[in-house]
């Protein structure tokens, strides 16, 4: 059973190098290992985790169907959370939000109110976002500096997209469009493309102050 937990950290430790491809292989092992050998629980934390960390929508359904049934509140408050990390319906995001810091589960909390500010600024409705980005900050407090993917977001009306940030995070460790694009499977004019439009988003010129506008340092 501790087998999964260092799989799962080593995957957050790919994420935090730069290699989010190889983080979300891993995880996706992990849950395929876990499923082998009827672990529940754990398969879930590792597809939620895969979730977290950009991976496929169809994670969600796989999720949900490996808790059906399950006893207790918190395997299916996953299922829930990553029902809406895959939408990504502002509505459905915000309601996870009120079960898991319920919970106690701070951080988790902290990120899909971070998503539910990205939806809502999506849809037009900046006062929702302001609003959700604060509860966001105020979760992100009790944390003790905690620092994912999902917390790394613009503070303006537009917000970055799941690829946008993915990319720009890259990119402020000071790797070329082309070893980014390698790494995402991505063509270099793909990851181009997408740092002409972080750029303006975040009110930078160049990818040298994509770490500050991030704030990764």
């Amino acid at each position: 059973m501790l087998v999964s937990d260092g799989q799962r950290a080593r995957a957050w430790v790919a994420q935090a190098d730069g290699h989010p491809g190889d983080a979300r292989s891993l995880l996706l092992a992990t849950a395929d290992e876990c499923a082998d050998h009827g672990l529940v629980a754990l398969e879930a934390l590792a597809l939620h985790d895969l979730l977290r960390l950009g991976g496929p929508p169809a994670i969600a359904e796989c999720l949900a169907a490996g808790v059906a049934g399950a006893q207790g509140a918190w395997l299916p408050a996953l299922a829930v959370d990553g029902a809406a990390i895959a939408s990504g319906r502002a509505d459905e995001l915000s309601a996870s939000v009120e079960v898991l810091e319920a919970m106690g589960t701070n951080l988790l909390a902290a990120e899909s109110a971070s998503r539910a500010s990205a939806a809502f600024a999506r849809a037009g409705r900046q006062r929702d976002a302001t609003s959700w980005s604060h509860r966001c900050e105020a979760l992100v407090a009790l944390c003790e500096g905690a620092s994912t993917p999902a917390l790394v977001r613009a503070d303006g009306a537009v917000p970055l997209t799941a690829r946008e940030r993915e990319i720009a995070l890259l990119a402020s460790t000071g790797l070329k469009s082309k070893d980014i694009a390698e790494r995402l499977f991505l063509s270099s004019r793909t990851v181009d493309n997408n740092l002409a439009r972080v750029y303006p988003k975040l009110g930078v010129s160049d990818r040298s102050a994509l770490a500050g506008a991030l704030d990764l340092v």
